[in-house]
């Protein structure tokens, strides 16, 4: 955008140009017809001893009249072209000066905007975080007596009453863990979680996962790709059990029976690269660009248990280590889908 000051530079050069043409133009076209006269007089009458007058007015009229006419009509028209020029920078410089004020109205209104927005997703957090703290505490209470009812009266209840109580413990279970996702996730847009990084191995992690969080039965048998010597990385070993269980527990649930899932790590140089791949339901391609966004849930998954808050979890862990999540999928059944991330690598161990 034009400088206003410059702008109105330019308005007054061309505004002092027109004036300085028009000036020229009177003066010009009549010392032209002096000094033709002049010129045609000392020619035609002067030094001839018997004067030409019909040659001498002929040649005034041409060069003393008709050819400073002829200048004083460029000299006009060149005077009202810059005038054009100088009304064009005023309109130009008005134009400027209107969109100025509006960009800076504009500009004020967003900023009011985004920090209105800043304040509501503040209060969001804020209540989020009081709502979930609040509901952590009696669900511990709950899964607590429900573990020394258990305990103590195993055997005395009838069989219905030892379902219920199971069902009932299963899904304050999956209510505390729902609960400890939502704060975690506060914390991540917030900025407030905390990542315990140091050297760590991904073996005994797995191995933890395959024999006690996660049950791979025949159902869905778990193979392992893994290097040796095994790599260490860099990282949160509680929030990399999580990634891992998040994504191994995806691959299950959008599995059908009898489908192995594939947990493959490999040295890619200055980073570790994690698959984990299912033969699933796949992804729909339409739908990958929107997959790991908060609450978003495919067109598959929607039948499935869920809320759409794992794979946005596991995408900010991830970049908070300073790697990357990414989704390959044909979107076709039996074909399944293929989760990558990475994580830094320290050293290879032997």
């Amino acid at each position: 955008m034009a400088n206003p000051n410059e702008e109105r530079s330019s308005v007054n050069h061309y505004h002092k140009l027109a004036k300085q043409v028009l000036r020229i133009r009177l003066i010009l076209p009549a010392l032209l017809f002096v000094v033709g006269l002049v010129v045609e007089s000392h020619e035609h009458i002067i030094s001839e001893h018997s004067p030409e007058y019909f040659d001498f007015i002929l040649e005034v009229g041409l060069f003393g009249i008709i050819g400073p006419a002829i200048i004083a009509a460029v000299l006009t028209w060149i005077a009202r072209k810059l005038e054009l020029l100088a009304t064009a920078h005023e309109k130009i410089e008005a134009f400027n000066i209107e969109l100025e004020r509006k960009i800076q109205s504009r500009t004020a209104e967003l900023e009011n905007a985004n920090n209105e927005l800043r304040q509501l997703d503040r209060l969001k957090s804020e209540f989020v975080s009081l709502v979930s703290h609040e509901l952590r505490t009696p669900l511990t209470n709950i899964r607590g007596g429900l573990e020394v009812i258990i305990a103590e009266q195993n055997g005395i209840r009838s069989s219905a009453a030892d379902e219920t109580v199971t069902i009932v413990q299963t899904e304050v279970n999956r209510l505390i863990r729902l609960v400890q996702r939502i704060l975690d996730v506060s914390a991540l847009d917030s900025g407030q979680l905390q990542l315990n990084c140091g050297p760590m191995l991904l073996r005994p992690i797995i191995d933890h996962i395959k024999k006690e969080s996660l049950s791979f039965d025949e159902a869905h048998p778990l193979q392992l790709e893994l290097p040796s010597p095994p790599l260490l990385v860099i990282a949160d070993e509680d929030r990399i059990r999580d990634i891992l269980i998040n994504l191994l527990s995806n691959a299950i649930k959008y599995s059908p029976a009898g489908s192995p899932i594939i947990l493959r790590l490999k040295d890619c140089g200055d980073h570790a690269q994690i698959t984990v791949q299912d033969f699933g339901v796949g992804i729909l391609v339409n739908e990958q660009p929107y997959l790991m966004n908060q609450f978003y849930r495919g067109t598959v998954s929607r039948s499935i248990q869920g809320y759409g808050l794992g794979l946005y979890f596991a995408k900010k862990l991830i970049e908070a280590h300073g790697g990357k999540l990414w989704v390959v999928s044909e979107g076709i059944l039996g074909k399944g889908t293929e989760f990558h991330f990475t994580l830094p690598l320290d050293k290879e161990v032997d």
